[in-house]
């Protein structure tokens, strides 16, 4: 009920007009008028009361249309102002004022005046205060009762004016002020780190059962001075229980006396401050409630809050961050904040090393020193990533939500569009994304600019959580930002956080950039950190981990038994949470209690060493455990993998299985959207997998069940669109390339590109070839050569040569990229019959292109027999390919042919010299003829030539040119390729030749090739920590470089053991052997016998265990069998 009013209704009776407009008949009075307020007039009031009450600023009235939902403009030295009016009768709320909001957001405005004849309702002002704090502006209220303050502190000016009958009434009596006391709302919310205006229920506590360890939640409290005669200073106090302190408050300022002070904040008359406590969850009783808030001005309680008790997730607690990630999270907060250009923080590794987990921590770091976190999601990792992001961003910028959005684009924006400059490209985008989900391309690069600056604006850490999953047209918008903010004239606020997750990173454009981020990282003009999550470094960490985890404060020696297993976060969580499931440890209150300590060792004993046998493990006992129907699990999961998430409320399916939903959420097995309390995700990449494996035909199964009517569909145009492709019995090129256009995520499409690829060799269409070719190439670029091979057994298995769906020409060209997909694998068998196959049908049907195959085919025929150790058994297929490619002028295999001969030779040292030839003869015939498609293996091989022939003085300038001349040439393709292979290079150079780089660059220069090497090719790695092993060793630091060998070999192990294989284990096992007994390795304080397969020499112990003068004869003789090596310590060197 609204308050009564100073000023009586019925003196406002002048600001309200009669409308007879619609009346035809001369008899009016016989009809009702229609009441309307006038504005004009109301306006004229506005205008004096602003002259009066802001005198230091000019005004200026617009016009009264096409304004941009303003009233008047005011200027003074520094600032921008707006005043808005509004004469309605009812109370006002966030609609009617919506488009104003928009537009001095997009304006930039500085200050915003509201002047309402009525009031504005206080779930409005309460949003209203939510976006001035978001935007960092300062709105003022002049409405209902504080308006009529206003007019009164100028009774003299104004009354006569406006309000003559009123004044004659009070103009001879004296006017005691009324005392309005500050007043002070509150709300609580959920998740407080995304869009800057939140939709909530003022004063309510909203639903926050099971709340989550470490999980973090916004007190919002806002103080309003309704007294128009001072300003006032307030404070707010949180007084917590004297028992236990279950929250900590992350921008906490002040401590007395077990109290926590926000004091000296000053309003001024008639203003609003909303002040925002962000607390995060670190008890772990089922039951916690917030700390009590008592609001003061002047000294005196103006209000208290208090809230009701809020119950905990009692199980399959997860612990904050293990100890040995903190010193890194630290380093990282500090390089990065507070900076004044733009910081970029970019963490990658594996599934389950702790990646979001670092990134959630180093944003509370952020949050405590005045950062804004804009956290944008995939967690679907579906459609529509790119309106997903640029929607969240920019509501989170500018503290826009739908209902803003929605009431501007549908009835102002026409009027808004009149508006020019930075306005006119924000509302392009703002409507892009409101009318079409689809396609965005329209938007040019240059009309983001506005976006970019307001980014660069404030001081904003921006999380982009799992990179790999968003689109190429995402990744182009932060390396646009990432361009501009480098090359900011002024200061730059913005931090970037990004993570990936490098087991599932395959799209080239995303690997581009972040391969451009890390070759930066460190770099002294930019303020770029890279760091790869790889898990903890050995047991003990592990051990205090999974205390963590489990809440145990004493020690017990069983639990080495679990965490000799794996040393990732995530499978220390699952065992956790697996022995929870089989009842051998139990949670009392979030304490761990271990009933029968003989039935625990037991349990860790079961224990399988792989994250996903564990996880099969855990399924089994949940459906045993809950009776439950696998059957209909195989639905729900589907509806997840299919849908990316699942909203109880959205289908029939999901009503009818909420009970089994909300069990895989208490189990873990799903988590909840921070933003969507009734939506559920898989809770890690991790589960995500596992399900997609155990359910095969997940995809299968949710065609058959899913039909328009399901909600779901209906809002995503894409989903409904594959479904309808899947019921296509021909499938065109043109219904293919409709799918290729589709925003969808990479589980879905590697799903729909094999049912694509079966349904036309099997149904025929036109264009077989060109969508085969597409479908197994894009296969091959997103998924990588493994995932592809399914695929091309399939076509192998599926396609009838005899059907004539495909040319001769254009099956030998599958086939042979096939072939090319199992040398990548190292499967050279295969190869080599599938090579058989295609000069078997071009020996049948001739073609014009017959001869370049053949020629092709006998060169890799050679490397095949190179990688599979029978490179004497193909020796003459080399020759015949250097015939053919001579007589027909197909140079590029030529020059190949020679450089791959080279490449045969590097593993015996005898044939050193052969090599130097080869790789000089290539070179030649490459500068003779120039041959397209060459020019970076020419650059490369001219490295490796230079390593051999020992000219390291000039090498250091030449890699750097090299790859500089490389990188920058568009023409050039497998940039990360070349990245890794001149990464190498310079690591080599900087260890046989010490001190050509410092050891800061070494470090980083091994940290980036660790980073592309993983993104590349995992069974390659142990490069990486074959030199790293080195580097550390002559450095002395034993411990290092013991681990590192440990996992150069394992690492090689998971390798297809070929001929080349076991070579390079060999030279590698023999070089560190020899290396480590020259600088004193301390064998004996370390297990060698996990390096005893790989040295076959029967001296491998003897050098180890030797006396020093037998070891300096064995040393006086030995030569090493690397191609490259120190001539003055004989430390030998691969070259890759």
């Amino acid at each position: 009920m609204e308050a009564s009013r100073l000023i009586d209704k019925k003196y406002w009776s002048q600001f309200i007009q009669a409308d007879y407009k619609d009346s035809v008949d001369e008899s009016v009075q016989n009809q009702k008028a229609k009441i309307k307020h006038d504005g004009q007039k109301f306006e004229d009031l506005v205008e004096d009361l602003l002259n009066l009450e802001y005198g230091n600023i000019t005004w200026e009235r617009t016009k009264t249309t096409h304004d941009g939902n303003k009233d008047f403009r005011g200027f003074s030295a520094e600032k921008k102002v707006w005043a808005e009016c509004k004469n309605y009768k009812t109370k006002i709320d966030l609609k009617t004022l919506a488009a104003t909001l928009v537009m001095a957001e997009i304006q930039d405005i500085n200050s915003v005046f509201f002047f309402c004849y009525s009031e504005i309702n206080n779930n409005t002002k309460t949003k209203l205060n939510s976006f001035a704090v978001s935007t960092k502006k300062n709105i003022y209220f002049f409405d209902g009762i504080v308006l009529d303050q206003l007019i009164l502190k100028y009774r003299e000016t104004i009354l006569p004016k406006y309000f003559p009958e009123f004044y004659e009434n009070i103009k001879d009596k004296p006017l005691f002020p009324v005392a309005y006391k500050p007043t002070a709302l509150c709300y609580v919310e959920r998740s407080p780190f995304f869009n800057g205006v939140s939709d909530f229920d003022m004063q309510t506590l909203p639903e926050l059962q099971n709340l989550k360890f470490g999980e973090v939640i916004g007190i919002h409290i806002i103080i309003i001075n309704t007294n128009l005669e001072k300003t006032v200073k307030s404070s707010i106090e949180l007084v917590f229980s004297k028992e236990e302190r279950f929250f900590e408050v992350l921008n906490k300022k002040e401590e007395k006396r077990g109290k926590i002070l926000y004091d000296d904040i000053e309003l001024s008359a008639g203003t609003t401050k909303r002040t925002t406590l962000y607390l995060r969850l670190q008890s772990r009783v089922s039951k916690v409630t917030l700390p009590q808030i008592i609001c003061k001005c002047e000294g005196k309680r103006i209000a208290t809050f208090t809230f009701p008790t809020i119950g905990t997730l009692q199980t399959r607690q997860t612990a904050l961050l293990g100890r040995n990630y903190i010193e890194k999270k630290e380093y990282l907060c500090k390089a990065c904040m507070n900076q004044k250009k733009l910081s970029i923080i970019y963490i990658y590794g594996s599934s389950g090393t702790g990646k979001s987990r670092m990134v959630s921590e180093c944003s509370m770091e952020f949050v405590a020193n005045g950062y804004r976190v804009l956290k944008l999601t995939n967690s679907n990792h579906n459609q529509h990533s790119t309106y997903t992001m640029l929607k969240e961003l920019i509501f989170s910028l500018y503290g826009f939500n739908d209902e803003l959005i929605e009431y501007v684009v549908q009835n102002s924006y026409d009027e808004l569009e009149k508006y020019g400059g930075v306005s006119k490209e924000v509302l392009k985008i703002i409507k892009t994304i409101y009318d079409n989900r689809y396609s965005l391309l329209q938007i040019k690069n240059s009309e983001y600019t506005a976006i970019y600056e307001k980014m660069a604006k404030e001081k904003y850490f921006i999380i982009i959580d799992d990179i790999q999953y968003w689109d190429d047209y995402v990744v182009s918008f932060l390396k646009d930002f990432y361009t501009y903010g480098l090359n900011m004239q002024r200061k730059c606020n913005a931090v970037i956080a990004i993570a990936a997750n490098t087991d599932v990173l395959y799209n080239q454009h995303t690997i581009e950039f972040l391969s451009d981020l890390n070759s930066q990282n460190e770099d002294f003009d930019k303020n770029i950190f890279s760091y790869n999550v790889t898990g903890f470094e050995n047991i003990s960490q592990s051990y205090m981990f999974l205390k963590e985890i489990l809440g145990i404060e004493d020690d017990f020696e069983e639990v080495n038994e679990l965490t000799a297993f794996s040393q990732k976060p995530k499978y220390i969580a699952e065992a956790a949470n697996y022995l929870l499931d089989k009842k051998a440890i139990e949670l009392v209150s979030n304490k761990v209690i271990i009933a029968d300590k003989e039935f625990f060792k037991a349990s860790l004993r079961t224990l399988p060493k792989s994250l996903n046998s564990l996880l099969t493990k855990r399924w089994n006992l949940y459906l045993k455990e809950t009776g439950s129907n696998d059957d209909d699990y195989e639905k729900i999961i589907s509806n997840i993998l299919f849908l990316g998430s699942t909203e109880i409320y959205n289908s029939s399916l999901n009503m009818k299985y909420q009970k089994e939903i909300e069990n895989l959420y208490r189990y873990g097995f799903l988590k909840k959207l921070e933003y969507k309390d009734s939506t559920y995700v898989f809770e890690h990449d991790t589960t995500r997998f596992f399900f997609q494996n155990h359910y095969k035909n997940w995809f299968e199964t949710v065609i058959s069940y899913f039909d328009d009517s399901h909600a779901a569909l209906t809002k995503v145009k894409s989903l409904k669109y594959i479904c309808e492709l899947y019921n296509i019995e021909k499938i065109t090129l043109e219904n293919y390339k409709s799918y290729t256009d589709l925003d969808i995520s990479d589980n879905l499409k590697y799903k729909i590109n094999k049912h694509i690829l079966v349904s036309v060799l099997e149904h025929g269409t036109d264009n077989v070839s060109i969508i085969v070719q597409d479908v197994l190439c894009k296969t091959r670029e997103q998924f990588g050569e493994k995932s592809a091979e399914i695929l091309y057994k399939l076509f192998e298995t599926i396609y009838d040569f005899n059907s004539g769906l495909l040319t001769c020409k254009e099956y030998c060209t599958l086939l042979m990229a096939y072939a090319e997909n199992q040398v990548k694998l190292k499967s050279t068998e295969k190869a080599i019959n599938l090579y058989d196959n295609v000069l078997a049908i071009i020996k049948k049907a001739d073609f014009e292109e017959s001869k370049y195959f053949k020629a092709q085919i006998y060169n890799r025929y050679f490397v095949c027999g190179r990688i599979g150790g029978s490179i004497q058994q193909y020796k003459e297929k080399w020759t015949l390919s250097m015939e053919l490619s001579l007589a027909n002028g197909f140079w590029d295999i030529y020059v190949e042919n020679y450089f791959d001969k080279a490449q045969s030779y590097f593993l015996d040292t005898q044939l050193i010299p052969e090599a130097v030839k080869a790789l000089q003869k290539g070179c030649s015939e490459y500068q003779k003829h120039f041959p397209k498609g060459m020019k970076g293996q020419y650059l490369y091989r001219c490295i490796q030539l230079g390593f051999l022939q020992k000219n390291y003085v000039s090498l250091k300038n030449t890699i750097w040119k090299y790859e500089e001349e490389i990188l920058s040439d568009d023409e050039i393709e497998f940039k990360l390729f070349f990245r890794i292979q001149f990464l190498v290079f310079k690591i080599m150079l900087g260890l046989i030749k010490e001190y050509t780089y410092s050891d800061f660059e070494m470090i980083h220069m091994l940290e980036q090739l660790n980073m592309f090497q993983t993104m590349q090719n995992g069974l390659q790695l142990y490069r990486y920590f074959y030199l790293s092993a080195k580097y550390y060793s002559q450095k002395g630091d034993w411990g290092k470089a013991y681990l590192l060998y440990q996992k150069t070999f394992d690492n090689l192990q998971q390798n297809k053991c070929t001929e080349e294989i076991t070579l390079q284990k060999n030279v590698i096992a023999q070089d560190m052997v020899i290396n480590f007994r020259k600088r004193k390795f301390p064998f004996k304080q370390y297990d060698m016998s996990i390096f005893e397969q790989a040295v076959k020499e029967s001296y491998f112990k003897d050098v180890m265990l030797c006396p020093d003068e037998e070891f300096e004869k064995i040393y006086d003789d030995y030569i090493p069998q690397a191609p490259i090596f120190n001539e003055e310590t004989k430390e030998g060197y691969l070259l890759f």
